[in-house]
């Protein structure tokens, strides 16, 4: 099987999961507490991308500072 067609499969169950969890979480959480959780995961699941995107550099050695991942102040 391809494994573009396995990326959007598990792609759809992810996103088909997310309602009956979000339907759950309601009933313990608040609409402001469930925000912060999806970007708090979303963050995570993002950080090795945004770790890879970085100038290669450790953020002391960058000339930017800690703004050294590409793209944050161009």
């Amino acid at each position: 099987m391809n494994p573009s067609v396995l990326v959007l499969l598990f792609v759809t169950l992810v996103w088909g999961t997310t309602f009956p969890v979000i339907q759950a979480a309601t009933a313990h959480l608040n609409g402001a507490e469930i925000t912060a959780l999806r970007f708090l995961i979303a963050g995570v699941c993002m950080l090795p991308f945004a770790v890879k995107a970085s100038c290669g550099q450790r953020f002391a050695q960058c000339e930017r500072g800690p703004n050294c991942l590409c793209g944050a102040q161009r």
